[in-house]
């Protein structure tokens, strides 16, 4: 069971297993909801100055809790026969459930009270207000113990960790603040956002803390070192930077740039390993081998170059190409090579000897994205058209037209690891699942505010990862299309984005001129 209120003075219960709810109704707006730690009771609070207590069974009104001399904006549930609530009337209640008496009134903020979160053992709660602090309560005896000082603003958001000994808190002085519940003190003062934190969470295991904010983010902290999720920043071009890859094994990382330049990173220390200098424009895309001993790259002075990554040295330049190319691949075998081009068309090459065996002509514009099924016998394609392109591989032949994207499909088109799908990203602010074998459109993602410019499968083909001109990166979970995490740090469009070969990493590239790195 899902259960939601709104402003619209409504709580409804939902059935997750079929999407359907039960509608119960406040008479004002709903300012916050919980549930019991059983399930079977949820409270809601409301403008109205009342909690309510519900039935999730059966949506029955079982008691209503009045008192308070102001909304009642946030409510929470102790592990025992116990809820608190906070209000606009600067205090705190808690309140018996089986009487439905108020056991105690506690009265010392200065400013209406947000939120109240109870300690993992139940002995202690915490509520956060406007007047700036968090005071720290006993729940049996209802005496104040101590106040948490150092926001320079309200506070909105209060939670504890999961073993009890951390409190983090969110304000809207745009910052969250960790703090020990044995020495009392803050330990970590996390920025970040650009505006006030409206809400704190720690994740069940208690080593990520996430926070949300006016500024329409959700970053991911470690929760014991207060770091922010990315792990590491990658400088050095010159110019933005256009694509990011990892090596099959996860220890380098390859980054190109409108600086002509190729960069090869050592994933465990950060350290430029090589510079591949040779083309004449912007480089836009790379592609390992699959061994990982060689690197493809494309670029806009209309060449493919093959580089020996032991050395650093190009081995090897295809002519063909009548423009400049947007994309390049290696086939999974690693003897063939697919580019994509502003001519219009599709060249697979002979990886060994360098020859074009195919020119696939079909498309209308500029094809910016080209993909190998995992089985090796498909090429796809996709471009400034808006259609995605399916080629047989031996003869040449195009046997299957996507359509759906409003805007041109960007470059970049991912297979799954199972071969099933096709991911597609376009400049209409969304990503396209498809299957394979029918050419159907099974799911489109939206929720990126920008052109989404690249997509990524994870190893496991669970996850998919995308990239945006919104300067974000999106996590996506593939089986319910739910959006997991919004990535935010990059000050410009987000231009490419990869997963390690382990799944643990994912590496985003953007037009700051930065690499970045998440968890």
């Amino acid at each position: 069971m899902v259960a939601s209120g709104s402003s619209d003075g409504t709580v409804h219960l939902w059935d997750v297993s079929v999407g359907r709810s039960r509608h119960i109704s406040n008479s004002q707006e709903v300012k916050d909801l919980k549930c019991s730690p059983q399930g079977n009771l949820a409270a809601s609070c409301s403008s109205d100055r009342t909690i309510r207590l519900w039935a999730t069974e059966t949506g029955i009104c079982l008691r209503t809790l009045s008192g308070h001399g102001g909304a009642v904006l946030s409510v929470a549930f102790s592990q025992g026969n116990q809820i608190g609530s906070v209000s606009a009337d600067n205090t705190v209640r808690l309140w018996n459930l089986e009487t439905g008496i108020c056991q105690h009134i506690l009265t010392g903020h200065q400013g209406r009270v947000s939120s109240i979160a109870y300690s993992t053992k139940g002995d202690q709660i915490a509520s956060a207000s406007w007047d700036k602090t968090v005071r720290l309560w006993n729940t049996t005896t209802g005496e104040h113990f101590e106040t948490l000082s150092g926001h320079t603003d309200g506070v909105l958001g209060v939670v504890y960790s999961p073993n009890g000994s951390l409190i983090a808190t969110g304000s809207t002085d745009s910052t969250v603040r960790l703090w020990d519940v044995g020495s009392m003190a803050c330990i970590n003062t996390l920025e970040g956002h650009r505006g006030g934190v409206h809400d704190v969470v720690f994740s069940p295991q208690g080593d990520q803390l996430a926070s949300a904010g006016v500024d329409q983010t959700v970053r991911l902290w470690g929760a014991v070192a207060g770091e922010c999720r990315w792990i590491l920043t990658l400088s050095g071009h010159e110019d933005p930077i256009m694509r990011v890859l990892y090596s099959p094994d996860g220890n380098l990382l390859c980054s190109s740039s409108w600086d002509k330049a190729v960069r090869i990173w050592i994933m465990e220390s950060g350290v430029c390993q090589h510079i591949l200098i040779g083309h004449t424009d912007a480089v836009y895309c790379v592609a390992y081998s699959p061994h990982g001993d060689q690197l493809a790259s494309s670029s806009s002075d209309g060449t493919i170059r093959l580089w020996d990554l032991a050395s650093g040295d190009c081995s090897q330049i295809l002519f063909g190409h009548e423009a400049p190319l947007c994309c390049v691949l290696y086939s999974q075998k690693g003897d063939r090579i697919a580019s994509g081009s502003d001519d219009f068309t599709v060249r697979l090459w002979n990886a060994i000897s360098g020859e074009c065996s195919h020119i696939f002509v079909g498309h209308t514009d500029e094809v910016w994205a080209v993909a190998f099924s995992p089985q090796g016998d498909q090429v796809a394609s996709a471009g400034k058209d808006k259609t995605i392109r399916l080629w047989a591989m031996e003869s040449g032949e195009c046997h299957r037209i996507l359509d759906g994207h409003t805007g041109e499909v960007y470059a970049d088109l991912k297979c799954s690891p199972q071969g099933n799908l096709i991911a597609s990203c376009s400049s209409d602010r969304t990503v396209r699942l498809w299957d394979a074998e029918t050419g159907i459109c099974l799911r489109t993602l939206s929720g990126h505010g920008g052109a989404v410019l690249s997509v990524a499968f994870s190893p496991e083909g669970d996850q998919l990862g995308s990239a945006s001109a919104d300067n974000t990166v999106r996590l996506w979970n593939l089986e319910t299309g739910a959006c997991q995490h919004i990535l935010t740090g990059h000050t410009d469009g987000v231009h490419s984005i990869m997963y390690s070969p382990q799944g643990d990493q994912v590496a985003s590239a953007s037009w700051d001129k930065t690499v970045r790195l998440w968890n």
